[in-house]
């Protein structure tokens, strides 16, 4: 996809246009399954050799929001919201998350300041999630600001469907991260993740700036986690060069992140 900003001033929408991917002749087979071939946008989708995912059902928009946008929201998640609650040592209720501090992305409607670019930023981010797998029919759930200490972990599960739609999708603030998609047995938050060693793996590269989209097979049969400090990510080349590889090693940090999930069809 591609992302043109009109204006390109804080607080105008940027509209996120399709592209149509094809593999060109000789496309590489660790890129592709029996069914589909994975989309990649700007190299920070790269499946493992099994990989078996729809190709819009894990995606990238790199750069999504400007510097400046993506310090006024840390600053505010940090000063406004976070300040006065601890980091959380202990293991969340479903045993997944440890060292973080969450809290609802609320943000007053004003018409100037901080808090209406929050806003603007808000409704962004949720028109290029429709934009790319359609307007939830169920509605939006409130965002929610996490912040994971450089010492903190995720780990793989499955957000749980009780609670939350088909979509979940976040903007990646202050430190590049690697979130690994895993094959899930049971398909709903808390079940256990395949084997480790398995190669039907998905990584998606998401530094700082970006949003990310899971939706279809990996929101509901895939695990998610976010790799520890000094992951190498090997990061593949344009479709023009599918040759071409970069190597990144991945040096984790604090993250703050705002997800976005959708609220269920019919809940009350």
């Amino acid at each position: 996809s591609r992302i043109i900003d009109e204006g390109g001033k804080p607080g105008r929408r940027r509209k996120i246009l399709p592209m149509k991917i094809k593999p060109p002749p000789g496309y590489p087979l660790r890129w592709s399954n029996r069914r589909t071939i994975l989309r990649c946008l700007s190299g920070c989708v790269v499946p493992g050799r099994g990989a078996n995912i729809g190709r819009d059902d894990a995606v990238v928009f790199k750069d999504f929001l400007t510097e400046g946008e993506g310090s006024v929201l840390a600053e505010y998640a940090d000063r406004k919201l976070l300040r006065r609650r601890r980091y959380d040592k202990g293991a969340h209720w479903d045993k997944v998350i440890e060292n973080y501090r969450e809290a609802e992305l609320r943000y007053p409607a004003t018409d100037d300041g901080p808090e209406s670019i929050i806003g603007v930023i808000v409704r962004r981010a949720r028109g290029a999630i429709s934009d790319h797998v359609g307007a939830p029919p169920g509605g939006w759930l409130p965002p929610h600001v996490i912040d994971l200490h450089g010492s903190g972990s995720l780990g793989a599960h499955v957000d749980s469907t009780k609670f939350s739609g088909g979509i979940v999708a976040g903007v990646s603030l202050l430190s590049h991260v690697v979130m690994r998609l895993r094959p899930s047995r049971d398909g709903d938050a808390g079940a256990a993740p395949a084997d480790p060693d398995d190669t039907d793996y998905v990584d998606m590269y998401l530094p700082p700036l970006s949003l990310y989209i899971l939706s279809g097979a990996a929101r509901y049969r895939y695990s998610h986690e976010i790799l520890p400090d000094g992951y190498t990510f090997i990061q593949e080349g344009k479709e023009s060069d599918v040759n071409e590889r970069k190597t990144i090693r991945v040096a984790r940090d604090r993250r703050i992140s705002i997800i976005f999930r959708d609220a269920i069809d019919g809940a009350p």
